[in-house]
């Protein structure tokens, strides 16, 4: 093996090597701030969405109401039967048990004033507080016991139940009959999330299969055949010069002769926060915790997004005489163009920050993970550019529907108002929306400090993939006709 030969080996390992300790680094970093929500995630165990139509009777002494049912959650933590007292004053004390089937055993007992209870209202049997309660009671049959010691007829509370539906693997009884239907509750606690307890595994699987990958490519690129690791890293290599000379020159055309200049980036979406939480609040307020961190939190994703697009959908026309004159990569216009965005976005995260301060809000180790959804909203505008744009030379009136599809799309991602103002079965509509997913992750963060569970990663970098597939795809398909339609 000559020294060339031996060089460019070299080389090939040195640069598997800092990809692995860049590999390493950022999962270790993730599961760090990830936390507790890499192993439990909450859980929820439940039958209210079946109407109440039936009424168990008055909870008179001696009275017995029973439920069984198989629990599926890892930490139960507190457990809800729906009372009524019918608009009635109501006396006796109602007692609510719970008790592991399978062993007999007495859990935990809770004594319920008659003053709690209300009209159709849960009452619930907080079981995390007992600190001698067993934790592990997955897959266990549970039997919840609602009784009364002093209770009498038609001066008594009432448990709700459903007689259509019934628990799959569980029983009703009423005074110790079995009866059709089952009662109104609800098992809420943790329930444990497998990515905790095989990361370490994960982490070397996809270790194993990046690896592969990386060896695949080498391998091609050795033998002189066409891969996307090398050529990609050579063509940056190559115009990396061009590509900082026309962010640079995007961003600066974009506040030449503004007296605020930079400082718009900073002051526009405190601004349009201002206006849009004057108008809202009084709507939404009351449904929204820290109401102007949701509503900026939402803005500053969505705005990039939509300004990103919205210069990357006119890249390729309005450099139509560089194109036609000077050869290089034609998706290197769309990409500039979000990149020079993307500072855009880095400054608007500055107010964001701020309210995060001036509203009291703790920055925790979650905080970390911020960079990586960044990374999926700027490949997603990537992705969404290059398709626009590959469109917009055939069909000019691109420009002039992206307005009408981003204002739609604004409305249908709940930026401003809580995802509970639309009813169950029009949920579904987020889902089919990467915005929502963007926009939720960044709000668990900054909002509630934590990071989200695994699953909502997966999600992000399943929809920035699926973008700059497709957008890449499309692009590469019709780039050899770009200047016939110049």
């Amino acid at each position: 093996m000559n020294k060339a030969v031996q060089n460019q080996v070299k080389a090939y390992i040195k640069i598997y090597f800092i990809w692995v300790l860049f590999y390493l680094v950022f999962l270790s970093l993730l599961y760090i701030a990830g936390g507790k929500e890499f192993h439990i995630r909450e859980s929820r165990h439940t039958i209210e969405e079946f109407p109440a139509n039936m009424i168990t009777g008055d909870i008179t002494a001696g009275r017995k109401i029973e439920q069984i049912w198989l629990n599926k959650i890892s930490q139960i933590e507190r457990v809800g039967v729906m009372l009524s007292n019918y608009g009635k004053e109501v006396y006796g004390n109602v007692y609510i048990e719970l008790w592991n089937e399978e062993s007999k055993e007495l859990l935990v007992k809770q004594i319920i004033n008659p003053n709690e209870i209300g009209f159709n209202q849960y009452v619930y049997l907080e079981v995390g507080d007992i600190p001698v309660f067993p934790k592990k009671l997955e897959n266990t049959m549970l039997r919840l016991v609602v009784s009364s010691e002093n209770g009498e007829a038609n001066m008594s509370a009432t448990a709700l139940y459903n007689s259509g539906q019934e628990v799959e693997e569980g029983s009703f009884f009423l005074n110790g009959e079995e009866v059709a239907g089952s009662l109104c509750f609800s098992a809420y606690g943790k329930e444990e999330v497998w990515t905790g307890t095989y990361y370490k595994e994960i982490m070397f699987c996809g270790l194993l299969i990046c690896s592969l990958f990386y060896w695949i490519a080498v391998w091609l690129h050795w033998h002189g055949k066409r891969e996307p690791f090398f050529s990609t890293a050579a063509l940056l290599k190559k115009y990396i010069f061009l590509i900082e000379q026309l962010v640079n020159r995007d961003f600066k055309v974009r506040y030449k002769r503004s007296v605020l200049g930079i400082f718009w980036s900073f002051l526009n979406p405190l601004l349009t926060m201002t206006v849009q939480y004057i108008v809202f609040s009084q709507l939404f307020r009351s449904d929204i915790e820290n109401f102007p961190l949701y509503l900026l939190s939402g803005l500053v994703v969505f705005n990039f997004f939509n300004e990103a697009v919205g210069q990357a959908l006119g890249s390729i026309v309005y450099n139509a005489s560089l194109i036609t004159k000077v050869y290089v990569p034609k998706y290197i216009y769309p990409v500039t163009k979000v990149l020079s965005s993307s500072i855009n976005f880095l400054i608007s995260m500055l107010p964001l920050f701020l309210v995060l301060i001036v509203t009291g809000e703790p920055i925790t180790k979650a905080f970390i993970v911020i960079p990586f959804i960044m990374l999926c909203v700027i490949a997603f505008a990537i992705g969404v550019g290059m398709l626009l744009s590959s469109l917009m030379v055939f069909f000019r009136d691109i420009q002039f529907l992206w307005g009408i599809i981003s204002l739609l799309w604004m409305y249908i991602t709940p930026i401003f108002y809580p995802e509970s103002i639309l009813s169950a079965q029009y949920q579904g509509i987020f889902h089919y929306n990467a915005m929502y997913y963007y926009i939720r992750f960044l709000r668990k963060i900054v909002i509630d400090g934590v990071s989200p569970e695994p699953l909502w990663y997966v999600q992000c970098v399943a929809c920035s993939a699926a973008a700059l597939i497709i957008g890449g795809l499309v692009f590469q398909k019709t780039q050899d006709k770009f200047v016939m339609n110049l």
